[in-house]
C-alpha cells in the first residue's frame, strides 16, 4: 500500500550571490508541503543541474541517461555537497525520504472546521464567482477547456507513494493485487493537479476550448440538461485497424518488360500512363485526414472568431487559405473538414480523390502540398506499414498529381492579392475566364458536371 513518508515532488533552487541551495519539496498526508534544503554549493548551474537531476529521479526513480547525469553532477560537485546530493539520490530511488522531514503543522489547526465556514481566499472566491451562478451573470469571460490524457504507469509503486504523500484517500477496502482500480484512481488524483505526475509517463496530451458566450445561447454546464461531449481527433500514428490495405486498393501495373529507355516506356500502353501508387495514395491519406483534423480543431478553438492573417501560430488550418475565406464561421469550417474527409472516402475506396466542389479542390491542392513533408516524416521513423508498401517509378509524383487529379486549378487564383474580387461572378475577369462562382459560401456547392456526394453520409467529427 502507498506509503505514508514525505514525497519530493519538485526540487528547486535559491541563488544568492555568493552561493546557491537546492531545496526539495516535500509533500506530506495530512500537512501542507514544506521545503527541505538538501545541498549548498558556489556554482549555481551545478546547483540548477542537480535539482533537475533530482527533480527527474523524484519522478521516474531513475534509468540509464537520468542516472549517467547523476553521476556527472555527484563528480562535479565539492565532496560536502556531493555526498548530500549522492544520498538524496539514494533517497529517492529507494522511496526512503525520512519522515522526520514533514512539516509539523496540520491542515486542521488553521483551516476551519465548520464547513460552512471558509477560509479568506474561498470566500473572495465566493464574491467574484457566486455558486449556482448561470452564465449571463458573470462579469468576466468563462472559457469551458477540455484536457485528455493517456498516462503509462512504469512504476506503481511510486505512483501510489507520491498520491498519498499529496493527500490521496484510497479506498483500497475491495482492492485485489493486481487490479488497476488503485493505481488508476491515483492518477487521476495527481493529474487534477499537476500532469506530471512520478512513476508515470504522459503517452498522449491534447486538449480544447472555446468561450462561453450567453449572447450565443451559450451556458454553464450545471445548467444544461444534456451532458457536455468532445471529441478528440487522433494523433500522425496510424491506428493498425483503420488503415486501408492502399496495395490492393491501386494495384500497380507493369507489363514485366525491361525498356530500352524512358521514351520505349512512355509509348507502353501499361507503362505509358501515370498511375495513382499505393505509396502516393498512403501520402494523400495521411495530409487529409490530418488537414480534416487541424479544421475540426480550428473550428472547436476558434469558432467565429475571424483569421487575424497569414500563417499565424495559432491556427492549424484556415490562415493558410485565400483571405476571402478568413471570416467565415465555425460551421463553414467544419464543412470543410467534412470535405477533406470526403477524398479521403474516394481513397478508401480506391478511387482517385475527385473533388465535386472549391472546398475539395482547395483541400487536395493543399494535401498535395503537405504530402512531401509526411514522407520524410515517414522516412526518418522507417514506417513498417509504409515501407511494405510496393514500390514504382510514378510514387511520390506530386506533379503528375496536380496535373491529372484536377479538371482546373482556377481556385489557386485565390491566393493572388492583385485578383480581389475574382471570387465573384459578376466580376469582368471572372465573367472572362469562366471560372464561375468562387466565393466563399459557394464552396460547397457541387458540380452540376459531376455526381454529387451521397446525403446522409457520416464522418469522423
Amino acid at each position: 500500500m502507498p506509503s505514508v513518508l514525505p514525497v519530493p515532488r519538485d526540487f528547486l533552487c535559491e541563488h544568492t550571490s555568493t552561493k546557491s541551495r537546492v531545496f526539495a519539496v516535500l509533500a506530506s498526508p495530512g500537512v501542507p508541503d514544506t521545503l527541505k534544503a538538501v545541498l549548498t554549493c558556489t556554482d549555481p548551474v551545478l546547483a540548477q543541474r542537480a535539482a533537475s537531476t533530482l527533480a527527474a529521479l523524484a519522478h521516474t526513480g531513475g534509468g540509464d541517461a537520468v542516472n549517467a547525469e547523476a553521476e556527472e553532477v555527484a563528480a562535479a560537485l565539492p565532496a560536502a555537497p556531493a555526498a548530500s546530493f549522492r544520498e538524496g539520490c539514494r533517497q529517492l530511488q529507494s522511496l526512503e525520504w525520512p519522515e522526520t522531514d514533514a512539516g509539523p503543522t496540520h491542515w486542521d489547526q488553521f483551516w476551519p472546521t465548520d464547513e460552512d465556514d471558509l477560509i479568506p481566499a474561498l470566500r473572495d472566491e465566493e464574491k467574484r464567482t457566486p455558486s449556482g451562478a448561470r452564465l449571463g451573470q458573470l462579469a468576466g469571460k468563462v472559457f469551458r477547456v477540455f484536457q485528455f490524457l493517456e498516462y503509462h504507469v512504469h512504476d506503481e509503486g511510486r505512483l501510489l507513494a507520491a498520491a498519498a504523500a499529496g493527500g490521496w484517500p484510497p479506498d483500497d477496502e475491495h482492492y485485489q493485487p493486481g487490479s488497476s482500480v488503485l493505481p488508476l484512481d491515483a492518477v487521476m488524483h495527481m493529474a487534477g493537479s499537476n500532469h506530471e505526475i512520478p512513476g508515470a509517463d504522459i503517452i498522449c496530451q491534447e486538449s480544447s476550448g472555446e468561450e462561453l458566450t450567453a449572447a450565443k445561447g451559450d451556458e454553464l454546464a450545471d445548467w444544461l440538461r444534456e451532458p457536455v461531449t468532445v471529441k478528440f481527433g487522433g494523433g500522425p500514428l496510424p491506428a493498425e485497424s483503420g488503415v486501408p490495405d492502399l496495395a490492393a486498393l491501386f494495384p500497380v501495373r507493369s507489363c514485366d518488360l525491361e525498356h530500352a529507355d524512358e521514351d520505349e516506356a512512355y509509348d507502353c500502353e501499361i507503362c505509358g500512363d501515370w498511375q495513382l501508387t499505393p505509396r502516393t495514395a498512403d501520402m494523400l491519406h495521411t495530409a487529409l485526414e490530418t488537414l480534416s483534423d487541424e479544421a475540426h480543431d480550428d473550428a472547436d478553438r476558434k469558432g467565429d472568431e475571424p483569421v487575424p492573417g497569414k500563417n499565424t501560430n495559432d491556427w492549424s488550418l484556415f490562415d493558410r487559405l485565400p483571405r476571402i475565406t478568413w471570416t467565415m464561421n465555425a460551421k463553414w469550417r467544419h464543412d470543410f473538414g467534412h470535405a477533406c474527409e470526403d477524398l479521403v472516402r474516394d481513397l478508401v475506396a480506391g478511387q482517385w480523390p475527385q473533388p465535386r466542389c472549391t472546398a475539395e479542390e482547395m483541400a487536395l491542392h493543399l494535401a498535395i502540398q503537405d504530402a512531401p513533408g509526411y514522407l520524410e516524416m515517414w522516412q526518418d521513423a522507417e514506417d513498417e506499414h509504409h515501407e511494405a508498401l510496393p514500390k514504382h517509378p510514378d510514387d511520390y509524383d506530386w506533379h503528375a498529381c496536380s496535373e491529372f487529379l484536377f479538371e482546373d486549378h482556377d481556385v489557386l487564383m485565390l491566393f493572388d492579392e492583385g485578383l480581389d474580387g475574382l471570387d465573384n461572378p459578376s466580376n469582368e475577369l471572372n465573367h472572362a475566364a469562366g471560372v464561375g462562382d468562387l466565393r466563399a459560401a459557394a464552396w460547397f456547392k457541387p458540380f452540376s458536371h459531376l455526381q454529387p456526394r451521397e446525403p446522409g453520409r457520416s464522418f469522423r467529427r
